[in-house]
């Protein structure tokens, strides 16, 4: 395994540009960059991925991020590469990981870090600002910015939450989450949702939480046409579901919005946890 600072290299022609501003802590990336397998990159300034620029990922690669904003530009586009030839480059597909990092006893200073995808929240920029497979391991944090975001491969938590605020995390058909648990989850603290793509008969579940101490996940099997399911948790349950004031007796002090891709055609399996203290 081996590891640089910052070291981005070229591959069979590709051609890139790394510039940083000067006194400033942004690294903008032109062109393309292709991390090989078996290589840890660590990027201790903000990112940018400029306009049509493509990051190259191989499996087992790992790009550890320090920088408080990774940001991409629209058509900026992450594919994820399985070693060996032919080279088979796959969009938003991939085991290699962009890891979101900060150390509580490191020598930066723990703060939240954030994800721009550039996308502007268009449905229709979602995959070509797909991001191949992330590592949420940041105790303070990683907060969508901006712009929806897109998972293609894999979802991981090492230590903290990553905060939609009002942006939709989407997860691509064959995306999966791991280690997601109490201490460690999607917060939906505004309107953004978490979306899973081609949700089926399969359950699925969505862990999330209207907010970091208060985790909140519900499973989701679809019986019938596989669609696409989106939801958020909220603060309270309300008289009329999403208006009217709280209800204060025999509820959960919670309550999940569920949204789908096609109208009409539901028959839902739904199985909701929730902690003690939103037990009013």
């Amino acid at each position: 395994m081996k590891t640089h600072l910052f070291k981005l290299f070229g591959v069979l022609g590709l051609f890139f540009l790394i510039s940083k501003a000067a006194n400033s802590q942004h690294v903008f990336v032109e062109g393309s960059v292709y991390i090989a397998n078996d290589e840890n990159v660590e990027i201790l300034d903000s990112l940018t991925l400029g306009t049509g620029s493509d990051l190259y990922i191989e499996d087992t690669a790992n790009i550890i991020f320090y920088g408080g904003n990774f940001k991409m530009e629209p058509s900026a586009k992450i594919f994820g590469v399985n070693p060996g030839l032919p080279l088979t480059p796959v969009q938003g597909n991939g085991t290699g990981v962009i890891t979101f990092f900060r150390n509580p006893l490191g020598p930066l200073p723990l703060e939240g870090q954030t994800l721009d995808c550039g996308n502007s929240s268009d449905p229709a920029n979602s995959s070509q600002n797909t991001l191949t497979s992330i590592v949420i391991n940041n105790p303070a944090g990683v907060k969508l910015i901006n712009s929806d975001a897109r998972i293609g491969t894999n979802l991981s938590f090492v230590n903290g939450h990553i905060i939609t605020d009002d942006n939709d995390l989407t997860l691509g058909p064959a995306a999966t989450i791991t280690a997601a648990d109490a201490a460690k989850f999607v917060v939906t603290n505004a309107t953004g949702r978490l979306i899973k793509e081609n949700t089926n008969t399969t359950p699925f579940i969505f862990p999330v939480g209207f907010e970091e101490g208060s985790f909140n996940p519900l499973s989701v099997t679809q019986n019938q046409q596989s669609e696409d399911i989106g939801v958020r948790c909220k603060l309270h349950a309300l008289r009329d579901g999403l208006t009217g004031p709280p209800l204060v007796k025999d509820v959960v002090d919670a309550s999940w919005v569920i949204t789908e891709s096609v109208v009409g055609q539901n028959d839902l399996t739904l199985t909701a946890e929730w902690t003690n203290g939103d037990e009013p």
